[in-house]
């Protein structure tokens, strides 16, 4: 047991000297290292050639091709505004922007512009955009701050508005669209959810939420669904719900901004912070926020991934990038934490704590397969990966007064 004590205290220290540490993994750019401004940015996508590009309120239109940031504005640019809402890569690899005028599409040179002249959406500020399995373009557009016009469709020669539209969703606020692989259109709207292929179906707020301003459709054809008090899931038949407060740890009235399927994990961007979301088990693993990570407001408007595996998160405070392959040590909690040691190794991890509470534990492969399930309430347990392939893997420490730890193991 001294020595026990011994290791404890050691890496104790380590914690207090080098804070740091919990910031792997993450780079913020910001008016500190780059061009960007501080006003908040809401858009962003990632090119066929790797570049990044960026958008927000009337901050201009930016690209980082990862050394080099270039602005496109209305003083050196034909762009139509500087006012941007969302941005999207076509399969041409051209890049659409949506802004306070309409749309301004980017072929590697120049702008070409469409508004309420020489395009058939019927308001002039293009909010949303979505790219359904065959390209198509859907493009969500209003006039003022809540005169919504519906949603048009463009496939690169005709300009198509959707007309039938339920009565509970006729003029509603369309901020998201996902893509079945059979081409079902998934709507996310201030009243609640909608499926179209070529008419509607309206799922009103008994079986889905009220409001949704996020959908996503995962690798088995779950419609995933975020709004402002909860998450829901959808199979096909059965609606499963996740509350925020019980279920995911979250504040109530959170509002979900976006959602990224990866394997068996939904990243969820959102006002509570950077969720790491297991959607096999319904747990939230992690959530990144301003006391475990760079993001200072909690805020995350929109998420892209790159082909190196980055995730790149559109911010209040920036642009920030994040590997989730190195990120390891994220404590939200700091009260009866855990200490590991033993780690790299070849199968064996130790953790210690002078916490004599009941915890339970979950160990979970990088994808976000659960592994194992344990208790202990003696301070000291072990996790035994000796029979697991070599990789990434993580622990997730959860005590009875609900401080939590999520651990990085690194197996030879």
């Amino acid at each position: 047991m001294k020595n026990y004590y011994i290791i404890f205290l050691s890496i104790a220290i380590l914690y207090i000297t080098f804070p740091s540490v919990a910031q792997q993994g993450w780079t913020v750019y910001n008016s500190t290292n780059s061009i960007l401004s501080s006003t908040p940015y809401r858009a962003i996508s990632i090119d066929q050639s790797g570049n990044i590009w960026v958008g927000g309120s009337y901050s201009g239109l930016f690209k980082f091709d990862g050394i080099t940031w270039t602005e496109y504005n209305t003083i050196n640019s034909n762009i139509l505004d500087e006012d941007i809402n969302d941005i999207l890569v076509d399969n041409s690899d051209k890049v659409w922007v949506a802004n306070y005028k309409g749309i301004s599409v980017f072929d590697g040179i120049t702008f070409t512009n469409y508004d309420t002249t020489n395009a058939e959406f019927g308001g002039k500020t293009v909010y949303t955009l979505g790219k359904d399995n065959s390209g198509k373009i859907w493009i969500s557009s209003r006039n003022g701050s809540f005169n919504y016009e519906g949603i048009t469709t463009f496939d690169g020669t005709t300009w198509t508005n959707i007309t039938g539209y339920p009565s509970q969703i006729n003029g509603a606020c369309f901020s998201d669209y996902a893509f079945t692989s059979n081409n079902d259109a998934w709507l996310a709207c201030n009243n609640g959810l909608a499926k179209y292929n070529g008419t509607f179906t309206y799922y009103p707020p008994v079986t889905s939420l009220s409001v949704s301003h996020c959908v996503a459709v995962d690798a088995n054809e779950n419609i995933w669904a975020g709004g402002y008090h909860a998450l829901v899931k959808y199979d096909g038949s059965e609606w499963t719900k996740f509350d925020n407060v019980s279920d995911l740890g979250i504040a109530e009235g959170t509002l979900y901004n976006d959602m990224f399927p990866d394997g068996s994990i939904l990243w969820i961007g959102c006002s509570s912070g950077f969720l790491k979301f297991n959607m096999n088990t319904g747990q939230v693993i992690t959530n990144f926020n301003s006391t475990n990570s760079p993001l200072g407001d909690n805020c995350v408007s929109r998420i892209a991934k790159d082909a190196d595996g980055y995730l790149w998160l559109s911010t209040n405070i920036g642009i920030v990038k994040m590997d989730p392959a190195i990120v390891g040590v994220e404590v939200l909690n700091s009260n009866n934490r855990y200490i590991l040691y033993g780690n790299p190794s070849d199968g064996i991890f130790n953790f210690l704590s002078d916490c004599k509470t009941k915890v339970k534990y979950g160990v979970y492969s990088l994808e976000g397969k659960l592994i194992s399930l344990g208790t202990n309430t003696t301070g000291i347990f072990q996790v035994n990966l000796t029979g697991a392939p070599g990789g990434l893997y993580f622990v997730h420490v959860v005590t009875e007064n609900s401080n939590n730890q999520t651990f990085k193991l690194i197996k030879y």
